[in-house]
Parts: C-alpha cells; structure tokens; sequence
C-alpha cells in the first residue's frame, strides 16, 4: 500500500486538541443529596483526590479519534498497487537537460536516468521493441521500434546530458505519434526540477513519469559582461540562488588569466546579487568569474566575458545630408571616415567594413558590405536605378527585423526613386506599390539601398532614423562574431569579403579549420578565439542554468491513458479512500448513540 498524497498525515496533529477538550470538559454528575453539610470538610481533600485520579478509559473519545484517523487516511489517499505484467512495446523519453547533470543523485541524475532505461531496455519481453527519444529544447529520436536490446543499449551508453530546458509537451507529442497498439507504454526519466507533474489532457497512452532526484542545491551565474567606458573597464556579474537556503560563498575575478580578485558574497534563498567591477585596467581583454562553493551543478559556476574592442570601420562619401553623417556619429562602435565624391577610389575602401554613399551612385560595386542611400539614376551591375515618383498609400513594412523598433506614423517621404532591381535584393519597406527599402545582396556584396531622398523627407527629424540606420549598419557590417554566446547557441563567422579560410581556437588549445562563411556550435564553455584574414576576435560561451522549479509529490507519477486529465493511475487495484471515508462516518455515528444512552 502507497499513499498518494503523505502530506495530510500532517493533520493527525488535531488528536491533541481533541485529547485536551475531552480531559479539561469533563463535567461531573449531579446527584441529589439529604443535605451538604458533611461534604463541606471533604470539598478540599476531594479536590486533591480528583487532580491525582487517573483518566479513566473514555469510549467517546476513542471514537472520536479513530474517526479522526481514518478522515485523515483518506484524505492521504492511500492505495494499494497491483504488479501489472508489462508485456508491450516500450519508449522511453530521457531527459538531457541541464538539471540532469546535477549529482545530488550519485553519481548524477543523467547517469541514474541511463541506469534505469537500459533496466527497462533489458526487461522487456522477446519480440517486443524499445524506442528511445532524447528531450531537450526540441525532441530527438535515438532509435524507432527497435528489438535489438544490446544495440539500444549501446545507443544509450553514447547519450550525454545538455544544457538547455526540457520540452515536454514536443516530447510526448513525438512518443505518442510513435506508439503502435494498446500495449505500448511510454516511460520518462526528468529530474524533480523539471516541473513535470501531469500530462496533457488527451492522451491516450500509458505514462510513467520517473522524477530523479531531491532539491536542487544552485547558486549559479546568470550573465556576465563586460565593457570599457573611457580609460578603464567595467564588468558586472549577477548571481541567482535557486536553493531553500542563503548561500555565503567567494567569487573569485580572473583577468586575462591572472587573479583580479576575491569578493565575499551573500545571496538569500531563491535571491540573486548583482556585483560590479569598475575601473579595471583598459588593458583587460577577457574575464572569468568562478564561484568558489561547490553545489549540485557545476558548469555554471564559471563565466567569461570579452571586452569589446574593436569598432567597425565606415567610409562615408559625403553628399549634402548632415542628418545621415550625424545618424553615423551616434554608434560608439563605428569608427567614420568622411570623404568627398571627388576623393572617392576604390582602393580607398580596403580595410573598411562598410562603405555608405550619400547621394552618389559608385561606377561599379566596392570589394566591401554597400549602403545607398538617395542614389541618382543610372545602373549598378543588375540594378536600375530610374526616374523619382512621388509615393501614394500607406507603409507596408515587411517582418525584417531591421524595421522592428521603426515607428514610420509620423514618417512622411516627398520622392521616391523607382528601380528594377535583381532577385537578390528584396524590399523590405513600401510606400504604396513603390519599394523603399531594398535589402539582400549585389555582386556577392551586402547590399541595402534607401530608394528616398532623406533630405525630401521629415524621416531625418524622427528618433526612428538613427535607429534605422544602427540597424542597417549592424546588419550590412556585423562581427566576425559575438562577444558572448550561450552554451548550445550557434554562431555565423561573417568573414570580409572574398576570405573563404578560417581558423577557430577552442578553450581546450584545439584548432578547428572552418571554409566560411560557417556556422559555429561551441560544445564547451570557455573563450573561443577567431581568426579571419590577419585580425582575431573572441567569443565567450558561458552556461546559463535554466530556472529550476521546486516541485513535490511522490518520485514516480503513474497515468492510466484516459482523456479526461489523466488523473487516475493505471497500476492502482484497490483505492481506499472511500472505505475510510464510509469508516469515519460509521464512527460518529457510533459515538453520538453512546453519548445520546449517556
């Protein structure tokens, strides 16, 4: 016999409140007596006779708390289970979540996990099948309907825990899509802190919900960054405790390497602290956080963090519009060269990240990411570049997320240039039927033309123009690469135009040889060092612990397969709650005959 729901064992506590109002209420019986004058001399002694008299045996409180007893059984939901032959097909669904590495379950709650599963691989019947689906951010089937017990096996010996959050629902979407015949069951090993507890309603077939593990013990970093402000750097460190408990502990600051220093910290139960480092030396290009305690999980006591340093470069051949030289000046990470048309070369773009036109259309495409804006009719490779017109209608932004913070309602143009333009450029704004905005590539170039005259036009005198044009910079000439990264995240190295090599330094010394553009998915936390056509650039690529959700109730959740909640548990025989319940009631009833005889 289980009890479903041990909490309201609690409530037997009320035995004493009723044991204490039977004994303090007794009140005695009245006799009639002749007369009371012999009792005056015994009133005192008889007193003290009563105090010492022992309780003797009451049936009505005996009652009393047996009915209490079994009220609080039934509410504990007490029942007993049958041991039900499992002869179908099996999925497992195993978590590989960050929770899962936590070793408060030795030697960790995946490595348990993976012991369970292969007891299952092993236990099952000849000829039945075992599927094996891993549940991170997005599901992935292992294996499909395989008999093979040993390959299974050898499929989970290869499994390793991630570092992201579960998606149950996907997951279970997934396993339920594989199940083939009523006799198949579903088996999930999470952890406790997954906040698994039920699922969804339809489900049609059988869940076992083994939850590993206790509570979770985390104090962990949830972000780290640093920059350098003037003639010094700042970095700021935020710590959040996801345990019961307060946690006094050090935090230890390495810069390039050497220690920087050790601060005593205190962070309340389930509480985050912020910590700042100023006025580090402007010399400082990466830095490692470490908590010093021990805990539950491990991999996000560390922290890195890069001091950006380099600024893109802009060439800017100038026309008559102040407000685009002045949208430039507003981005701390652009360096602006300005040139006149008459000085403009091609030569004069090497070793510039982005060349910007105002109002000038180049003979032909630079060798670097291009922005037009207002060009003057003619051709430019396969675009045409035509007479103005003045727009009708309203916006129609497209979903680019270049014009996500653009507020164009008060935005009015007074000539926009037609074009005809190749199937690599695309508009991304319209005013009417005419493009505004055109954005993709041009020759193997990023490419972005603003078809309007900013000068014709009230865009200038909106916040949303500078925005616009951080936003267009940003993306034509983007880093190499990030300074930060969260572990399991995937980055573009975005090298110059025309370098196809590049070389990816991991923390471990390693050095990985990439043809670009590539994409890169770190495997470990650490600094991960680029190096693209003679210049470096580093990214940091930290764990950050997901939010851990405390939960209670028994290790192992058991659901039937109905479609109405899933609430009732498929192994459960004999269920006893209302026997006790019919138990109670017989006991009062009991007790309030005895005590109307009385």
């Amino acid at each position: 016999m289980v009890l479903l729901s041990p909490v309201a064992l609690a409530l037997l506590a009320l035995a004493v409140p009723v044991v204490l109002l039977y004994l303090l209420n007794r009140r005695p019986r009245e006799r009639p007596v002749s007369s009371t004058f012999l009792w005056r001399r015994l009133a005192q002694p008889l007193n003290q006779q009563v105090r010492k008299r022992r309780a003797r045996p009451n049936p009505l409180l005996l009652l009393t708390l047996l009915a209490l007893a079994a009220l609080v059984l039934a509410l504990a939901q007490p029942a007993v289970l049958g041991a039900r032959t499992l002869d179908g097909d099996l999925i497992l669904v195993i978590d590989r979540s960050y929770a899962m590495q936590a070793h408060d379950v030795a030697p960790s709650r995946f490595a348990a996990a993976m012991h369970r599963a292969r007891s299952l691989v092993d236990g099952l019947p000849p000829g039945r099948t075992a599927t094996v689906i891993v549940m991170d951010a997005e599901p992935q089937v292992v294996t499909a309907d395989n008999p093979d017990r040993a390959a299974v096996d050898g499929m989970l010996a290869r499994l390793q825990p991630g570092t992201g959050s579960p998606n149950f629902p996907a997951a279970l979407r997934v396993a339920s899509s594989l199940a083939q015949g009523a006799a198949t069951r579903i088996v999930v090993l999470t952890d406790r802190a997954s906040g698994i507890t039920r699922v969804p309603p339809g489900t049609r077939v059988p869940i076992e919900i083994d939850r590993l593990g206790v509570s979770t013990r985390d104090l962990g970093i949830s972000s780290f960054a640093a920059s350098a402000s003037g003639g010094a750097v700042e970095a700021v460190l935020r710590l959040r405790n996801q345990s019961s408990s307060p946690v006094a502990t050090t935090v230890r600051l390495f810069a390039d390497g050497q220690l920087a220093d050790v601060r005593p910290v205190q962070v309340a139960a389930n509480g985050s602290l912020i910590q700042v480092w100023s006025h580090l030396p402007k010399t400082v290009h990466a830095l490692q956080a470490l908590i010093a305690s021990p805990d539950d999980l491990t991999l996000d006591r560390s922290a890195w963090a890069i001091v950006p340093r380099g600024a893109r470069r802009v060439l800017l051949v100038a026309g008559n519009d102040d407000f685009l030289r002045a949208a430039l000046s507003l981005d701390p990470s652009i360096h602006l060269t300005v040139i006149s048309r008459g000085q403009y070369d091609a030569a004069r773009t090497a070793g510039e990240d982005l060349a910007v036109f105002d109002g000038f259309r180049p003979p032909s495409m630079p060798p670097v990411a291009t922005l037009l804006v207002a060009p003057p009719p003619g051709r430019l490779g396969p675009l045409t570049l035509t007479a103005a017109a003045v727009p009708t209608g309203s916006f129609q932004p497209s979903r680019s997320p270049l014009l996500r913070y653009v507020d164009l309602s008060q935005v009015h143009l007074g000539m926009v240039r037609r074009a005809v333009f190749p199937s690599s450029l695309a508009p991304i704004l319209r005013l009417g039927s005419l493009p505004v905005i055109l954005d993709g590539t041009l020759e193997g170039r990023r490419t972005a033309v603003l078809l309007f005259d900013p000068l014709r036009s009230d865009w200038p005198l909106r916040t949303s123009f500078p925005i616009l044009i951080h936003a267009l910079t940003s993306h034509l000439a983007p880093p190499v690469v990030p300074p930060s990264l969260n572990l399991g995240q995937s980055v573009t190295i975005a090298p110059p135009y025309g370098v196809s090599d590049a070389a990816v330094t991991e923390p471990t010394g390693a050095v990985l040889r990439l043809r670009v553009p590539a994409t890169l998915t770190p495997s470990l936390p650490g600094i991960y060092t680029v190096h693209v056509a003679g210049s470096t650039a580093a990214v940091a690529v930290n764990v950050i612990a997901p939010t851990l959700e405390a939960t209670s109730g028994p290790a192992v959740l058991r659901f039937a397969g109905a479609s109405a909640g899933m609430r009732q548990a498929s192994p459960i025989t004999a269920d006893l709650t209302w026997p006790l319940v019919l138990a109670a009631a017989l006991l009062l009833s009991a007790e309030w005959v005895l005590a109307a005889r009385r």
